[in-house]
């Protein structure tokens, strides 16, 4: 059996353009140009916008009619872009500028937001309020901005008091490694140097952005009980909404607790 013919991007200077090439440009969309003849989308963007042709799906000219508004959150955001002939990131910016919920609940964008939850909004970088609250950071920077609430400013390190290598006590230098320098010392009011220092002594090893973070809310314990109890009670202890706990529920593919009849 002969392998699959896969063609790899090809950079701008090194293709050159057939008329037949050529003729499907502005015909249908860059994306769909770039994977047929295996080449970038910006390469294909930039040959169209050369010529002077327009896409086949142009940004931002969609009037925004009642009836079409209404389209919105009833059917998939890549549905409604397909029935308005727009692009994705249309629908679903102007779906989110008028806080409509998503039309599948356990995608990655909807979350269903409690006062405990806004009130967390600006107190701390929207990474670690998303962990804080197992949304993800794209969602909480969206509901911020809507709300217009400005932004955290972590204190800079100048001025911040020195601290002897030795002068660490058993609390302080747990939070080492669990989080990256730069956290650790936002944390304990310390540059990012004194804690890269101390953390070294101690022959810690630094914690990576890539490796495995703080669970948040979604601990073993937590997830254990998924599908066991009642997603009421669950919601209670963590202070969240039920909704968040459904979620969670079918993003793990977890089949739904079943009160017992009496």
């Amino acid at each position: 059996m002969k392998a699959a013919n896969t063609k790899s991007p090809k950079p701008s200077k090194s293709h050159n353009w057939t008329p037949k090439q050529l003729a499907l440009l502005g015909r249908i969309s860059d994306g769909a140009i770039a994977r047929q003849l295996g080449l970038t989308t910006g390469t294909v963007y930039q040959k169209r916008n050369l010529l002077g042709i327009p896409s086949s799906r142009p940004r931002n000219v969609i009037p925004w009619t009642q009836k079409q508004i209404a389209l919105l959150g009833k059917f998939p955001d890549t549905e409604v872009a397909r029935r308005l002939n727009t692009q994705y990131k249309v629908v679903l910016n102007k779906r989110l500028q008028l806080g409509i919920e998503c039309f599948a609940r356990q995608s990655k964008l909807w979350h269903h937001w409690t006062d405990r939850e806004i009130k967390l909004l600006g107190t701390d970088i929207d990474r670690n309020i998303a962990q804080r609250i197992g949304a993800p950071t794209m969602t909480v920077t969206t509901k911020r901005r809507n709300l217009k609430i400005p932004s955290f400013r972590k204190r800079k390190s100048t001025n911040r008091p020195a601290k002897p290598i030795d002068s660490w006590t058993a609390r302080e230098i747990a939070i080492l490694g669990t989080m990256t320098d730069k956290e650790a010392g936002e944390h304990l009011n310390l540059g990012q140097a004194t804690v890269r220092l101390k953390r070294i002594s101690l022959g810690i090893p630094p914690c990576r952005l890539g490796s495995q973070r703080r669970p948040g809310i979604w601990t073993k314990p937590i997830i254990a009980r998924l599908g066991k109890e009642s997603a009421a009670a669950i919601a209670k202890d963590l202070g969240v909404s039920r909704q968040r706990v459904c979620q969670k529920i079918q993003e793990l593919g977890i089949a739904p607790y079943i009160n017992p009849k009496p």
